[in-house]
C-alpha cells in the first residue's frame, strides 16, 4: 500500500468505467452533422441478434432497402473487434460504394467516401446490447 491516496498500489484492482455499444453510438451521432437514429428493442436473444447483424453480407442487403449486395474485401483483427474493408452495390450507384468499417461485439461502424456522395462522406452505425 502507498502512503498516497491519490496513488494506489499498482496491484489493486480498480473499477473501470465503460460504456456499453448504444451509448458509444449515441456518442459519434451526437458528433455527427445531419444525423437520424432510430432505436428498437427486438425480443430476441442479443447472440442471435448480433450473429444476424455481424453477417452482414447476408443482414444489411436483407434489412436495407438501398443496399442490394454486400461484399467483405479483407478482415483484419484489432483491440476488440475487427476492421474490415467492404463494398456496397445500391439502387442507384453506378458503381460499387467502398467503406472502412469496425466490427466488435454489439458496434458497427461504416464510414464510406464518394465523389456522388453530396457530403463527400457518410457514416452508418448499428449497436445492439442486452437487456437487463
Amino acid at each position: 500500500m502507498t502512503d498516497r491516496p491519490d496513488r494506489p498500489d499498482r496491484g489493486s484492482a480498480w473499477p473501470v468505467a465503460g460504456l456499453d455499444p448504444i451509448r458509444r453510438l449515441r456518442i459519434v451521432e451526437s458528433q455527427l452533422p445531419g444525423v437520424g437514429a432510430t432505436e428498437r428493442l427486438i425480443d430476441a436473444p442479443f447472440e442471435r441478434v448480433w450473429s444476424f447483424v455481424a453477417d452482414i453480407e447476408r443482414s444489411v442487403p436483407a434489412f436495407d432497402p438501398l443496399v442490394t449486395r454486400v461484399e467483405v474485401r479483407q478482415r483484419e483483427p484489432v483491440d476488440g473487434g475487427e476492421r474490415l474493408s467492404i463494398l456496397t452495390w445500391g439502387r442507384g450507384l453506378p458503381v460499387p460504394l467502398p467503406l472502412d468499417m469496425r466490427l466488435e461485439d454489439g458496434l458497427c461502424l461504416m464510414q464510406g467516401r464518394g465523389r456522388w456522395i453530396r457530403a463527400g462522406w457518410f457514416v452508418v452505425g448499428m449497436a445492439a446490447r442486452p437487456v437487463g
